[in-house]
C-alpha cells in the first residue's frame, strides 16, 4: 500500500468517525424528547412511501423546473457514490475497480455517471443563480447563515462533480487500467483529448491533484453535514418512513387521565416527540411550506418553517444546558422558560389556521400543524393562556356545546314549517344529517341546512336528525387547545351517536365531517361520513334528482378541511356543474394549492389584529375570476367569504352546493 492510501485510509477513518461521533449526539438529542410515538406498523406501506416522496422527489414536481432540478441532484448524488467509492477503492490499489460487475453492466454504471456528473453540475449552477441572483421569496426570508450553508452544499457538489470527471479525464489521458472505456465516458473522454496535449509530467500532476481533491471534497462534505441543513440528506428517508399513516386530518390524543404525567402540551423538551426532532433535522428550510402559509401571506407573524427550526434548534440547545448540569436536566422545571416564548411566541401558535398547507407543500412530510396545536395545548391546558376572542367560544362550548351559548331548545328551529323528524322519533332512520353549530344557530347557514332537506326529501332520502341532542363535536375547542373541553365534547357525543347506534352520517360542516370521520373512532364511534357535497354528487349520479340547469356563473372555493384533508375536490365541482349546467371557474389557487378562508383552527371565533385579513385575500382572488357567484362547501367558508364580499363591496352572492343544488330542483 502506497503512502497516499495510507494517508487516505487515515482520513476516511476519521471523517467516518467525527460523523459518528456527531450523529450520535444528535440521535441523543432527539431522545431527549420522550411523549410516546408509534410509528412502526405496516413496514411494507412504509416502504413504498420511500419510493414516491424520497426516490420519486413527488412534492417536489409541484414546482416543475425546481423539481427536476432536486430530482437530478439528488440521482446524481445517489449515482455517483458509486463511481465516488470506486475512486476510493482505486486510490487503495490502481488495480482495484469495478470492473467484476461485468462488462454491460459496468460499462451502463460508468456511463450513467458520467452523464449524470455533467447534469448535475449545471443543475447545480442553475440552483446556484437562482439563490444569487434571483431568489423566490421563499427562500429570501432565509438568514444569513441559512443563505451561506445552501450556497456552500451546492458548490461542495459542484465540486464533487467537477473533479469526478476531471479525475476520469486525466486517468484516460494516462492510459491508467481504471474505467469501463472511452466508449462508456463520453464526457470524461471529451476532457481527457485536451489534457492529452499536455506533457507527460503535467497530466501526471494533474491526476493526483484532481483525486485529491475529490476525496477532500468529499470528506469535507462528511464532517461538514452534521451541521448543516442538508442533514436532511441523511434524515429524509427515516423522515418519510415514520411518517403518519393515519388520516392527516386526525390530531393525537393524548392520556389526560394519566396521573404520572404532570404536564400537557409540548414546551419542554421531554413533552416533545422523538418524530418532533427528527422533523427539525429534516427540514431543509425550502420554504415551501412558508410559501403556502395564509399567515405568512397576508402579514401574520408565523413562518411554518421557522416553527420546525424552532424545534431543532430548542432541542440541541437543551442538550447542551443539560450536559452542562443547568435547570431542566431531565426534567421540566419552572424556571426553564420552555420553548414558548424562548424560541417560539405565542402570536405565532395562534396565527395558525390549520389550514394544512404546509404540511401538503412540504416534500419530507414535516408535520407542522401538530405541533403547533400541542403548543397551544400547553398554553391552554397548564397557563390558561389564549386570545381573549376565544374565551366566549370555548365557555359556550363549555356551557351549551356550542361557540355562541345558544340553548339546545334552538337547535331545531331552523326546521320550522318542515317535516323533519328527529332520532328519536326515528331510530330506525338510514343516515343521521348532523347539521352542527353553524347550521343550526347562524342565520345564514341556516339556509343551506333547509336547502339541503329539500335535496334529501326531493331524493327521498330516509334521515333524521338530533335535534336538542344534537352536541358539538368538539373540533374548534381541540384545534384551540383544549383538549379537556374537546375530548370531554367527543366522548358525550360519541356515547349518544352509539346510544342510537347510528352508522351512516351526512354532515354540511367539512370541520364536522373530518372530525367524525377520522378522530371519532378513537373515543367508540365508528361511522360512515358522508360530506354533503359527497352525497349530493352521488344523488345526481344515481339520477334520484331531476334538475334544470339554471345557468349561474360560479367560481369554487376549496375548503381546506374537505380538501387537503380529506381529498374530496371533484364532487363538489360535479354538483355545481350539474346545477348550472356549466362546470365551475376556477382560481388561481385551487385543490391541493387552495387558499384558506382564515376561519380554521379556531380562528374563527378570533380576530386578525396584525396584517391583512385572510379572507380579504382570498376574496380578491375568487373575484378576480369574473364569476357572479362564489360556491362554497363549508360554513366557515360561507361565513368569512360573504363578510369579506361586503367588505369589498362587490355584486356577488355567495352560496353553498346545496343550495345551488336546491335552486336547479325541477
Amino acid at each position: 500500500m502506497t503512502a497516499s492510501s495510507v494517508v487516505m485510509a487515515v482520513l476516511l477513518v476519521a471523517a467516518f468517525t467525527f460523523f459518528g461521533y456527531h450523529a450520535r449526539r444528535l440521535y441523543r438529542v432527539m431522545r431527549l424528547a420522550k411523549q410516546p410515538l408509534a410509528r412502526t406498523d405496516q413496514p411494507l406501506r412504509r416502504l413504498a412511501g420511500l419510493g414516491v416522496f424520497v426516490l420519486g422527489n413527488k412534492k417536489l414536481f409541484k414546482d416543475p423546473l425546481p423539481g427536476l432540478m432536486h430530482f437530478i441532484i439528488f440521482w446524481g448524488f445517489v449515482v455517483l457514490t458509486v463511481g465516488t467509492l470506486e475512486i476510493f477503492v482505486i486510490g487503495l490499489n490502481r488495480e482495484w475497480n469495478f470492473a467484476w460487475l461485468g462488462g454491460p453492466l459496468y460499462g451502463g454504471l460508468t456511463w450513467g455517471q458520467d452523464l449524470l456528473a455533467v447534469l448535475v453540475t449545471v443543475a447545480c449552477l442553475y440552483a446556484l443563480g437562482r439563490r444569487l441572483l434571483f431568489p423566490p421569496l421563499r427562500l429570501q426570508g432565509l438568514d444569513r447563515h441559512s443563505r451561506i450553508d445552501g450556497v456552500v452544499i451546492l458548490l461542495l457538489i459542484f465540486g464533487l462533480m467537477v473533479t469526478l470527471i476531471t479525475t476520469r479525464g486525466a486517468a484516460i489521458a494516462l492510459g491508467h487500467p481504471e474505467g469501463a472505456g472511452t466508449a462508456w465516458q463520453p464526457f470524461s473522454a471529451a476532457l481527457a483529448a485536451p489534457l492529452a496535449g499536455l506533457s507527460r509530467p503535467a497530466i501526471e500532476l494533474f491526476y493526483p491533484v484532481s483525486w485529491w481533491m475529490h476525496v477532500a471534497i468529499v470528506l469535507g462534505f462528511l464532517v461538514y453535514l452534521p451541521f448543516s441543513k442538508h442533514l436532511h440528506i441523511v434524515t429524509a428517508t427515516p423522515n418519510v418512513y415514520f411518517r403518519q399513516l393515519e388520516p392527516v386530518g386526525r390530531l393525537t390524543r393524548p392520556n389526560l387521565e394519566d396521573e404520572s404525567v404532570e404536564t400537557f402540551g409540548a414546551n419542554q423538551i421531554e413533552s416533545f416527540t422523538w418524530r418532533d426532532v427528527l422533523d427539525g433535522y429534516s427540514c431543509t428550510e425550502c420554504g415551501r411550506c412558508t410559501s403556502v402559509c395564509p399567515a405568512t401571506a397576508t402579514g401574520k407573524p408565523l413562518d411554518p418553517r421557522k416553527i420546525i427550526t424552532d424545534i431543532r434548534a430548542f432541542a440541541i440547545d437543551r442538550s447542551k444546558a443539560i450536559a452542562a448540569g443547568q435547570p431542566g436536566n431531565g426534567r421540566p422545571a419552572a424556571e426553564d422558560p420552555g420553548i414558548i416564548g424562548a424560541y417560539t411566541s405565542e402570536e405565532e401558535l395562534w396565527a395558525c389556521t390549520t389550514c394544512g398547507a404546509c404540511v401538503e407543500a412540504c416534500p419530507v412530510l414535516i408535520e407542522h400543524v401538530q405541533k403547533i396545536v400541542d403548543e397551544r395545548r400547553h398554553l391552554v391546558l397548564m397557563q390558561s393562556r389564549f386570545p381573549k376572542e376565544a374565551a366566549g367560544a370555548l365557555r359556550g362550548f363549555e356551557t351549551q356545546s356550542n361557540p355562541w351559548g345558544l340553548p339546545p331548545e334552538q337547535r331545531l328551529d331552523w326546521a320550522e314549517g318542515l317535516k323533519v323528524r328527529t332520532l328519536a322519533e326515528h331510530p330506525e332512520a338510514e343516515y343521521l344529517y348532523f347539521v352542527g353549530c353553524a347550521g343550526s344557530y347562524d342565520d345564514r347557514n341556516k339556509r343551506v341546512t333547509r336547502a339541503m332537506v329539500k335535496i334529501l326529501d326531493a331524493a327521498e332520502v330516509d334521515f333524521a336528525v338530533l335535534g336538542r341532542e344534537e352536541r358539538c363535536n368538539g373540533e374548534c375547542a381541540r384545534r384551540i387547545g383544549n383538549e379537556y373541553l374537546a375530548q370531554s365534547m367527543m366522548a358525550e357525543l360519541a356515547e349518544i351517536l352509539n346510544r342510537y347506534r347510528v352508522k351512516r352520517v351526512i354532515t354540511a360542516c367539512p370541520h364536522c365531517f373530518n372530525t367524525l370521520k377520522n378522530e371519532y373512532p378513537e373515543f367508540g364511534a365508528h361511522l360512515e361520513v358522508h360530506h354533503h357535497s359527497q352525497f349530493i354528487g352521488r344523488l345526481i349520479e344515481e339520477g334520484r334528482l331531476k334538475l334544470g340547469a339554471t345557468g349561474a356563473d360560479v367560481v369554487y372555493h376549496d375548503s381546506c378541511y374537505l380538501g387537503r384533508y380529506n381529498q374530496v375536490y371533484d364532487q363538489p365541482r360535479n354538483a355545481i356543474a350539474a346545477a348550472t349546467g356549466r362546470a365551475p371557474r376556477e382560481g388561481i389557487r385551487i385543490r391541493e394549492k387552495s387558499f384558506c378562508c382564515g376561519a380554521g383552527g379556531g380562528r374563527m371565533w378570533m380576530e386578525e389584529h396584525t396584517g391583512k385579513k385572510v379572507n380579504l385575500e382570498r376574496v380578491e382572488e375568487l373575484l378576480g375570476t369574473g364569476a357572479k357567484t362564489i360556491g362554497a362547501a363549508c360554513p366557515f367558508c360561507m361565513t368569512m367569504v360573504s363578510d369579506g364580499v361586503k367588505e369589498k363591496g362587490a355584486a356577488v352572492e355567495v352560496k353553498d352546493v346545496a343550495e345551488l343544488v336546491a335552486e336547479a330542483l325541477v
